[in-house]
């Protein structure tokens, strides 16, 4: 359920007055969440009764890898991982399989055994086994990384358009802009060996306005790219994922 805040409780009594008895307390719920725009929390066992889609906070079990296939309706990726929900509800459904399709596949492969994702996507049965379906990048991120599993590259090292994982501190701010109708914003990273620009692209924006001056930043699947002034930048865009930890 979601937190019965000030806002949430007068949105519920509007609504509640509009629909009357038309709706139960449950649904009454669901389209107080959705209209101020949060994603409502259900029990797991009523997600799979129905099917539909659900977000839930996850750590990874086993990452099992991706894998391309073609058929006669295309071609594509696919990737699998044995999740463990950490959610509290009153379900005692914990291991689920999820399955990550095309670009929500690439980042899978970035992601480690003992992290701890938010995640969200279809849930369903299928041939009796519970599978949570991820079709986007965006519907993935990441909360707690298992840093011991990832090979950062340090900044000096950086290759341009070799992907790349990279870690460092939030050392300077640049502009936020439109460029070809696509929003980015402009960090400046620092390492040990040296300093370099990320261009946060889209909704990896959001993570330029919660930082700030030496917070601790986590980048994975980075792209390296000489910029226009001939300085190396790193872009974050959709197939990339990124944790900040404040400090």
């Amino acid at each position: 359920m979601e937190e019965e805040d000030k806002e949430f409780k007068m949105k519920m009594d509007e609504l509640r007055e509009h629909f009357g008895d038309l709706i139960c307390e449950d649904t009454l719920r669901t389209l107080t969440s959705y209209s101020l725009g949060r994603s409502p929390k259900f029990n797991l066992k009523e997600v799979i009764k129905f099917g539909g889609k659900t977000e839930i906070r996850c750590r990874i079990l086993k990452n099992y890898g991706v894998k391309s296939f073609s058929g006669s309706k295309g071609a594509g990726s696919v990737g699998n991982a044995l999740i463990e929900v950490i959610e509290e509800d009153d379900s005692d459904i914990r291991k689920i399989k999820a399955v990550f399709w095309n670009n929500a596949a690439r980042i899978l492969s970035d992601i480690s055994e003992g992290d701890i994702l938010r995640i969200k996507g279809y849930l369903r049965k299928n041939k009796g086994e519970v599978e949570l379906s991820v079709n986007h990048p965006s519907d993935m991120e990441v909360l707690e990384k298992n840093s011991a599993e990832v090979e950062f590259t340090p900044v000096s090292k950086l290759e341009p358009l070799v992907h790349s994982s990279i870690k460092g501190r939030i050392s300077g701010f640049g502009d936020v802009k439109n460029f070809k109708k696509k929003m980015l914003a402009e960090l400046y990273i620092s390492d040990d060996t040296g300093r370099v620009r990320l261009i946060l692209w889209e909704d990896k924006v959001s993570i330029y306005r919660k930082a700030d001056i030496g917070d601790i930043i986590e980048i994975y699947n980075g792209y390296p790219k000489v910029g226009w002034d001939g300085e190396m930048e790193v872009h974050c865009g959709w197939n990339c994922t990124t944790m900040l930890r404040r400090v």
